[in-house]
């Protein structure tokens, strides 16, 4: 069962030394410690224990416009089925202990290996996704002609003075990943410029629901070049967490006034 280990609270201090734990440590589980064995592709090295990874939680039948829980064995939550939240949404975790954790250690401590534990089954579960709607299609294709692969990938931008203070977007971060484990013949574009976020708003986690979607309207800014590329297209919005979807539903508006034909989310985890 994951629990918190002293390498997981030396990681959310950051700076310079947890960067040389990362380096001289990278086979030590993010949350326990002990030995890590899955989490991260080959290439970036495991990031968690088998035990610790299996404990990750998920959201148990996901609705695929909301990613909330729906009932009854469908795939559509009551919510969503007279005003789904988006054309089409994936959660690899639920947002609850520990990938809370790791999220929280990506996000504000740099942690780049915890950032990559999620990331990874992220990008697996979208490609799991798509390829189920693919197979869908040829029997029921009005149904999921929304759910096509991705032409563009749009990570949710930061405000300037926001990624200043954190050095980095972790949107992008995800984006390059999720982007990176698309077959080459599916590769979506990746926009990392364009998309700008010009607003200063309050942390959207301490609003409520009304409040952050006031706080939203006009926060963003796309240019001439995101207009050419995602007109007539399908693109992938990529965030870290999704909470009452307010920073993505007001992006997601921004893009369709630009002509997206649909919008589809990925985040690494969900509030449930």
């Amino acid at each position: 069962m994951a629990k918190t280990s002293p390498y997981m609270a030396f990681s959310r201090s950051g700076g310079l030394l947890e960067g040389l734990a990362d380096q001289l440590s990278p086979q030590r589980c993010l949350l326990c410690g002990g030995h890590a064995t899955s989490g991260v592709c080959e290439i970036a090295g495991p990031a968690l224990c088998g035990d610790c990874h299996a404990d990750l939680p998920v959201v148990t039948n996901p609705c695929r416009h909301c990613a909330m829980p729906a009932v009854g064995g469908k795939d559509v939550c009551s919510d969503c089925i007279t005003d789904p939240l988006f054309e089409f949404c994936v959660a690899a975790f639920e947002y609850a202990y520990p990938v809370d954790r790791l999220v929280q250690a990506f996000k504000f401590s740099n942690n780049y290996a915890a950032g990559r534990a999620l990331a990874e089954p992220l990008a697996q579960a979208l490609l799991a996704h798509y390829q189920f709607a693919e197979a869908k299609s040829d029997c029921e294709p009005d149904a999921f002609v929304s759910m096509s692969t991705p032409d563009v990938i749009v990570p949710v931008p930061l405000h300037w003075w926001r990624r200043l203070r954190r050095s980095f977007n972790q949107a992008e971060e995800i984006a390059d990943i999720v982007c990176d484990r698309f077959p080459s013949d599916l590769s979506p574009q990746l926009l990392t410029k364009g998309a700008r976020r010009i607003l200063w708003t309050r942390a959207q986690s301490s609003l409520p629901l009304k409040e952050r979607r006031r706080n939203l309207e006009r926060a963003f800014s796309l240019d001439e070049a995101v207009a050419a590329a995602v007109n007539g297209k399908t693109v992938l919005l990529i965030d870290d967490v999704l909470t009452t979807g307010s920073t993505l539903l007001a992006l997601a508006k921004r893009l369709k006034a630009l002509h997206a034909k649909a919008i589809h989310v990925a985040v690494l985890a969900r509030t449930v």
